[in-house]
Protein backbone atom coordinates (compact mmCIF):
# COMPACT_ATOMS: atom_id res chain seq x y z
CA UNK A 1 0.00 0.00 0.00
CA UNK A 2 1.55 3.53 -1.16
CA UNK A 3 0.48 6.85 0.65
CA UNK A 4 1.37 9.65 -1.47
CA UNK A 5 2.30 9.16 -5.13
CA UNK A 6 2.66 10.69 -8.14
CA UNK A 7 2.12 8.38 -11.76
CA UNK A 8 2.50 10.45 -15.30
CA UNK A 9 -0.68 12.13 -15.48
CA UNK A 10 -3.18 10.81 -13.05
CA UNK A 11 -2.73 10.76 -9.75
CA UNK A 12 -2.90 7.71 -6.88
CA UNK A 13 -5.21 8.37 -4.04
CA UNK A 14 -3.86 8.01 -0.33
CA UNK A 15 -4.60 4.67 0.55
CA UNK A 16 -4.08 2.73 -2.67
CA UNK A 17 -3.59 -0.48 -2.95
CA UNK A 18 -2.21 -1.85 -5.78
CA UNK A 19 0.35 -4.83 -7.26
CA UNK A 20 3.75 -4.00 -8.68
CA UNK A 21 6.70 -5.66 -10.12
CA UNK A 22 9.96 -4.97 -8.20
CA UNK A 23 13.42 -5.47 -7.60
CA UNK A 24 15.63 -4.63 -4.49
CA UNK A 25 17.53 -1.19 -4.64
CA UNK A 26 20.92 -1.32 -4.50
CA UNK A 27 22.07 1.68 -2.34
CA UNK A 28 24.43 2.95 0.90
CA UNK A 29 22.38 2.61 4.09
CA UNK A 30 20.39 -1.22 2.18
CA UNK A 31 17.25 0.30 3.65
CA UNK A 32 14.94 -3.43 4.00
CA UNK A 33 12.36 -1.64 2.20
CA UNK A 34 13.32 0.02 -0.63
CA UNK A 35 13.08 -0.62 -4.00
CA UNK A 36 12.78 0.03 -7.85
CA UNK A 37 9.13 -0.40 -9.39
CA UNK A 38 9.03 -2.06 -12.44
CA UNK A 39 6.51 0.93 -14.40
CA UNK A 40 5.20 -1.64 -17.31
CA UNK A 41 3.99 -3.70 -14.09
CA UNK A 42 1.31 -1.82 -11.96
CA UNK A 43 -2.46 -2.82 -11.13
CA UNK A 44 -4.42 -0.89 -8.89
CA UNK A 45 -6.83 -2.99 -7.05
CA UNK A 46 -8.53 -1.13 -4.86
CA UNK A 47 -8.48 2.13 -2.75
CA UNK A 48 -10.00 2.63 0.95
CA UNK A 49 -11.73 6.01 1.54
CA UNK A 50 -11.66 7.81 4.59
CA UNK A 51 -15.05 8.67 4.59
CA UNK A 52 -17.05 6.22 7.06
CA UNK A 53 -14.44 3.70 6.28
CA UNK A 54 -11.53 4.88 8.82
CA UNK A 55 -12.29 1.53 10.94
CA UNK A 56 -11.34 -0.31 7.17
CA UNK A 57 -8.12 1.35 7.11
CA UNK A 58 -7.43 0.86 11.17
CA UNK A 59 -7.63 -2.62 10.67
CA UNK A 60 -4.61 -2.25 8.08
CA UNK A 61 -2.65 0.57 9.47
CA UNK A 62 -3.18 -0.21 13.60
CA UNK A 63 -1.49 -3.62 13.93
CA UNK A 64 2.15 -2.33 12.31
CA UNK A 65 2.66 0.23 15.27
CA UNK A 66 5.61 0.20 17.01
CA UNK A 67 5.80 0.68 20.72
CA UNK A 68 8.64 3.67 20.18
CA UNK A 69 10.39 5.44 17.75
CA UNK A 70 13.72 3.34 19.68
CA UNK A 71 12.00 0.23 18.89
CA UNK A 72 12.32 1.17 15.34
CA UNK A 73 15.99 2.32 15.99
CA UNK A 74 17.04 -0.77 17.17
CA UNK A 75 15.41 -2.81 14.17
CA UNK A 76 17.44 -0.82 12.04
CA UNK A 77 20.70 -1.96 13.35
CA UNK A 78 19.26 -5.97 13.70
CA UNK A 79 17.73 -6.05 10.17
CA UNK A 80 17.78 -2.25 8.38
CA UNK A 81 14.13 -1.63 9.01
CA UNK A 82 13.69 1.96 7.54
CA UNK A 83 9.74 2.17 7.44
CA UNK A 84 7.88 2.06 10.30
CA UNK A 85 4.41 3.87 12.80
CA UNK A 86 4.38 5.33 16.10
CA UNK A 87 1.57 6.38 18.34
CA UNK A 88 3.03 10.33 19.74
CA UNK A 89 2.68 12.07 22.89
CA UNK A 90 2.83 15.56 21.07
CA UNK A 91 4.53 18.14 23.18
CA UNK A 92 4.95 21.14 20.59
CA UNK A 93 4.98 22.12 16.19
CA UNK A 94 7.07 24.47 15.50
CA UNK A 95 8.10 26.23 12.03
CA UNK A 96 11.82 26.79 11.75
CA UNK A 97 13.57 29.06 9.49
CA UNK A 98 16.88 28.28 10.67
CA UNK A 99 17.25 23.95 9.35
CA UNK A 100 20.73 22.35 10.47
CA UNK A 101 23.18 21.25 7.89
CA UNK A 102 21.72 18.31 7.67
CA UNK A 103 18.26 19.20 7.37
CA UNK A 104 18.63 21.71 4.43
CA UNK A 105 19.71 18.55 2.61
CA UNK A 106 16.87 16.64 2.94
CA UNK A 107 14.50 19.40 1.94
CA UNK A 108 12.61 18.24 -1.07
CA UNK A 109 11.91 21.08 -3.65
CA UNK A 110 10.95 18.64 -6.55
CA UNK A 111 8.44 16.04 -6.86
CA UNK A 112 9.09 12.88 -8.73
CA UNK A 113 6.75 10.33 -10.61
CA UNK A 114 6.51 6.72 -9.16
CA UNK A 115 9.16 5.71 -11.73
CA UNK A 116 11.54 8.66 -10.23
CA UNK A 117 11.46 11.33 -12.94
CA UNK A 118 11.20 14.54 -12.05
CA UNK A 119 8.57 16.69 -13.28
CA UNK A 120 7.61 20.76 -12.57
CA UNK A 121 9.53 21.49 -9.64
CA UNK A 122 7.47 22.83 -6.97
CA UNK A 123 7.68 26.15 -4.72
CA UNK A 124 10.90 25.69 -2.39
CA UNK A 125 9.82 26.05 1.46
CA UNK A 126 12.65 27.60 3.38
CA UNK A 127 10.99 26.34 6.71
CA UNK A 128 11.66 22.96 8.81
CA UNK A 129 8.14 21.78 9.99
CA UNK A 130 9.11 19.90 13.10
CA UNK A 131 7.31 17.72 15.74
CA UNK A 132 8.52 17.54 19.47
CA UNK A 133 7.09 14.48 21.01
CA UNK A 134 7.78 11.42 23.33
CA UNK A 135 6.96 8.13 22.33
CA UNK A 136 4.93 5.54 24.57
CA UNK A 137 8.26 3.84 26.20
CA UNK A 138 9.94 4.20 29.44
CA UNK A 139 13.50 4.99 27.99
CA UNK A 140 12.32 7.41 25.50
CA UNK A 141 13.85 10.92 26.22
CA UNK A 142 11.77 13.09 23.92
CA UNK A 143 12.12 13.59 20.17
CA UNK A 144 12.23 17.13 17.80
CA UNK A 145 11.75 15.41 13.98
CA UNK A 146 11.61 17.07 10.73
CA UNK A 147 8.10 16.35 9.17
CA UNK A 148 7.62 15.67 5.54
CA UNK A 149 4.00 14.75 5.32
CA UNK A 150 2.96 15.73 1.88
CA UNK A 151 -0.63 17.41 3.25
CA UNK A 152 1.36 19.52 5.73
CA UNK A 153 3.54 21.31 3.00
CA UNK A 154 0.97 21.47 0.19
CA UNK A 155 -1.09 23.54 2.69
CA UNK A 156 1.75 25.25 3.93
CA UNK A 157 2.27 26.55 0.10
CA UNK A 158 -1.68 27.80 0.10
CA UNK A 159 -1.59 29.64 3.18
CA UNK A 160 1.12 31.00 2.50
CA UNK A 161 -0.49 32.70 -0.72
CA UNK A 162 -4.21 32.99 0.93
CA UNK A 163 -2.90 34.72 4.34
CA UNK A 164 0.52 35.89 4.23
CA UNK A 165 3.58 34.45 6.48
CA UNK A 166 2.84 35.23 9.99
CA UNK A 167 -0.59 34.12 9.28
CA UNK A 168 0.01 31.04 7.37
CA UNK A 169 2.35 29.94 10.49
CA UNK A 170 -0.52 30.46 12.91
CA UNK A 171 -2.85 28.74 10.82
CA UNK A 172 -0.40 25.63 9.68
CA UNK A 173 0.05 25.30 13.81
CA UNK A 174 -3.68 25.42 14.04
CA UNK A 175 -3.94 22.55 11.89
CA UNK A 176 -0.99 19.89 12.13
CA UNK A 177 -0.94 21.01 16.06
CA UNK A 178 -4.22 21.79 17.95
CA UNK A 179 -6.26 20.04 15.43
CA UNK A 180 -4.22 17.13 15.23
CA UNK A 181 -4.50 16.99 19.13
CA UNK A 182 -7.78 16.25 18.61
CA UNK A 183 -7.54 13.22 16.81
CA UNK A 184 -5.63 10.15 17.34
CA UNK A 185 -2.55 10.83 15.66
CA UNK A 186 0.08 8.32 14.64
CA UNK A 187 3.28 9.34 12.69
CA UNK A 188 4.57 7.74 9.88
CA UNK A 189 8.37 7.05 10.12
CA UNK A 190 10.71 6.58 7.24
CA UNK A 191 14.45 6.68 7.13
CA UNK A 192 16.64 9.29 4.67
CA UNK A 193 18.13 7.62 1.85
CA UNK A 194 21.86 9.05 2.35
CA UNK A 195 22.42 8.53 6.08
CA UNK A 196 20.54 7.29 9.03
CA UNK A 197 18.27 9.97 10.34
CA UNK A 198 14.46 8.85 11.02
CA UNK A 199 11.92 11.19 9.54
CA UNK A 200 8.38 11.87 10.00
CA UNK A 201 7.47 10.94 6.27
CA UNK A 202 3.57 11.51 6.92
CA UNK A 203 0.49 11.59 9.42
CA UNK A 204 -2.38 9.07 9.97
CA UNK A 205 -4.99 11.02 11.99
CA UNK A 206 -8.65 8.84 12.61
CA UNK A 207 -10.98 10.16 15.09
CA UNK A 208 -10.69 9.12 18.52
CA UNK A 209 -12.82 6.34 18.83
CA UNK A 210 -15.27 6.94 21.40
CA UNK A 211 -15.16 4.35 24.88
CA UNK A 212 -19.23 3.18 25.23
CA UNK A 213 -20.40 3.44 28.73
CA UNK A 214 -21.41 0.26 30.68
CA UNK A 215 -25.09 -0.17 30.52
CA UNK A 216 -26.32 -0.34 33.80
CA UNK A 217 -28.59 -3.35 34.28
Amino acid sequence: MISNLIFSSNNFKKYTWFEVKCEKASEKLNRKESYHIDNEKINILNHIDSDNKWESRNNIILPLVSPSLEELMDRYEKDKTSLGIIKPQLIDFVVDDKPTEDEKDMIRYTQKTLYNEEIKPVDKIPFIFRYSFKCNANNCKGHKIMCEDWELLESWRKFRVKYGLDQAKQKIRERFFNYMKTRDLYFYMGMYSRYPTWLIIGLYYPPKRQIKPLTDF
